[in-house]
């Protein structure tokens, strides 16, 4: 009976090895799970980028446009006084070519009373 005993024990002893041995080998791995974590993962970072990028290109559109808009206002009111100053040259130009024309016509009749 002591043999027995003894062979029960051990087996008892055998058990007991194997359970905590399957119970500290590592859970069998879904790949399919755990792909699908990582996809997630990757998913949710590279969106966190994009959000990130977005409002730095927003920050330095608005940064731009901040310098830029004088310097627009600024040629604004250069161009319309270079317009004014072309108005003001074709108009002594018209003034100087009816003086130029008038001292010549003058110059004209001078020389045909004189001649």
């Amino acid at each position: 009976m002591t043999i027995g005993l003894l062979i029960l024990g051990l087996a008892v002893v055998v058990l007991l090895a194997v359970v905590v041995a399957i119970s500290r080998r590592p859970p069998a791995i879904d790949e399919a799970r755990l792909l699908k974590g990582l996809v997630t993962i990757n998913e949710a970072k590279l969106k966190s980028q994009h959000d990130l990028a977005a409002a730095d290109l927003e920050e330095r559109q608005q940064a731009v446009e901040y310098m830029v808009e004088p310097i627009a206002e600024s040629l604004g009111v250069i161009g319309s006084r270079l317009e004014q100053l072309e108005v003001s040259r074709r108009e002594a130009y018209a003034g100087l070519s009816q003086q130029v024309r008038s001292l010549y016509e003058s110059q004209e009749l001078l020389r045909d009373q004189t001649g």
